[in-house]
Order: structure tokens, then sequence, then C-alpha cells
């Protein structure tokens, strides 16, 4: 579903993927929230098309609500880390990043979030 702002003639999206959205994509989460993966899809929407959703927030609130819903979810966790690194490249924000490294070397990662993580890195 789409809805269309006439103020600015653009049009967002209003229905977001779950699990069962992504998995002809090939893309496996490490969650069972559908609602984070929800939020996660509006997230990246926001990101890439480069707006602020108002249904959801904008961008930053999405990502809180994302890992409100999970807060051990790692795709979310990175997408939240690489914009930190990304926007503020801050001493703070590689060490919050660097922090949540150190506690996924105790998790099992799977190969699309060791791609990312690995590609994280290289921000810095």
């Amino acid at each position: 579903a789409v809805v269309s702002t006439q103020s600015t003639g653009v049009n967002f999206r209003s229905q977001w993927r779950d699990l069962a959205g992504w998995a002809p994509y090939n893309i496996p989460f490490t969650t069972t929230s559908n609602q984070a993966v929800k939020l996660y899809d509006a997230a990246l929407d926001q990101l890439c098309y480069y707006y602020c959703d108002p249904m959801t927030g904008g961008v930053g609130e999405t990502m809180q609500r994302m890992l409100a819903e999970d807060p051990d979810f790692v795709a979310g966790n990175l997408l939240k880390h690489c914009m930190e690194l990304f926007v503020t490249d801050s001493d703070s924000a590689r060490a919050r990043f660097d922090e949540y490294c150190n506690k996924l070397d105790q998790k099992e990662l799977n190969h699309w979030e060791q791609e990312h993580l690995s590609a994280i890195k290289c921000l810095y």
C-alpha cells in the first residue's frame, strides 16, 4: 500500500515486509520479531529514499521502536551503529560500536550479518 501526501506529491509505502516478506530475497534475520523486521524495512526505506515517514516518526524513532521490539536484533543494531558512525564520525560512536562488537563475539552471526559487520568496520 502507498500513502500519498498532496503537499509534496511524494508517495510513501505504508506496509512493511515482515520475516515472510523478506524470505524471497534470502535475507536471514536472527530475530523472531515480525514487528522489528517491519520497522527495519521502514527505516531502510526512509534512508534509501531520503524522507521522514510521518506514520513511523522518522528514521530515528523508527530505529528506536525497532530495537525496543527486539534489543538483540543484529541487523537492526548494525543499521543503528552504521548510521551513527556515518553521520557523527565521533569517538563516542566508535566506542559504542566497539562495545557492541565485543558483545557480538559471544553470538553466532549468520553470513549476511558477518558481511555487514565487516563492511561497517571499514567505515573507520
